[in-house]
């Protein structure tokens, strides 16, 4: 079940800062912050014990704090905002 109050921790961790193509912070707490870069190649989707989703990829790693149930909840919505 999806909840509105829970908050979902991430990271990401790249292999060389070349692959980060953009990074975009500023001291203004209403701004938003945005990160892009290439994971490279996809080299696996997994669910580490249940509770993070990791997408690895040959230049990166992200990793996203979500249990299976909630998970499920979000494909079975569709994936929409």
């Amino acid at each position: 079940m999806i909840t509105e109050n829970r908050e979902y921790s991430f990271s990401v961790e790249m292999g060389s800062k070349m692959d980060v193509s953009h990074v975009s912070l500023t001291d203004d707490l209403a701004d938003g912050v945005l990160i892009k870069g290439s994971l490279g190649a996809l080299r696996c989707v997994a669910l580490l014990e249940g509770v993070v989703l990791e997408v690895r990829g040959s230049k990166g790693v992200l990793r996203l704090d979500i249990d299976c149930e909630e998970l499920g909840a979000v494909f079975s919505k569709g994936g929409g905002s």
